[in-house]
């Protein structure tokens, strides 16, 4: 004989009042240490040692804008190499005989910038040579440009066309739709040995009033 349980309506409805009851009372906190949220919170407090949420992402973005390593420091050699020159024929650097080879970078000659470091160098062309020094500009220009925009100079442009020269001493900027040589002037020896360098926005003097020409004469004389 199978059991039947019949619940009547009344005992129905007294346990339905006695669980909205319960659902509806608010829980207390217990005497033993708060409530189970606030346990929880205490436990994710950092710990010491843990980096903050705003130290984190400063390590990840000074990982983007980390300066890239010097591929030639000063004490470095680089080979020797000849290019087309503004004198006509081609011209090799370092020069031989030369105490030493001041080389500087330029991006375009007939810029006002470029324009004002060339002539800059130019006024101070017979220092160099008293010193015993090359002085060559290089640009990634054809040397038809090169030598239109040297008229009335003493000093020497080389052409780097190809822009092989400016690639092999850091100095090349490629922006998609061109090519051009970024400023920087290497000052080397008889062997090729990078006896110092300047870049522009980091350690080169004012381009416009002669300052960088200045230092490079003044770099020269603390090689004696």
């Amino acid at each position: 004989m199978s059991t039947v349980t019949i619940t009547s309506a009344s005992a129905g409805a007294r346990a339905g009042q006695s669980l909205r009851r319960t659902v509806g009372r608010p829980q207390r906190p217990s005497r033993a240490g708060g409530s189970t949220s606030s346990r929880r919170a205490r436990n994710t407090r950092p710990r010491a040692g843990d980096k903050s949420p705003l130290d984190q992402a400063k390590g990840i973005f000074d990982g983007f804008f980390k300066e890239k390593e010097d591929p030639l420091p000063v004490g470095s050699t680089v080979s020797p190499f000849s290019l087309p020159s503004s004198n006509g024929g081609t011209t090799a650097v370092p020069a031989s005989g030369s105490k030493c080879a001041c080389l500087f970078f330029y991006p375009k000659s007939d810029t006002p910038g470029c324009k004002l470091e060339g002539d800059n160098f130019n006024a101070q062309a017979s220092a160099f040579e008293d010193k015993g020094c090359q002085l060559v500009g290089v640009s990634i220009e054809p040397v038809e440009a090169l030598c239109s925009s040297n008229v009335g100079r003493d000093i020497e442009l080389l052409s780097d066309a190809d822009g092989s020269v400016s690639a092999a001493f850091d100095a090349e900027m490629n922006l998609v739709v061109a090519k051009f040589s970024a400023r920087k002037t290497f000052l080397l020896s008889p062997t090729g040995e990078i006896l110092a360098k300047w870049s522009e926005g980091k350690d080169m003097g004012d381009i416009k009033d002669g300052g960088h020409a200045k230092e490079v004469l003044a770099a020269i004389d603390s090689l004696a």
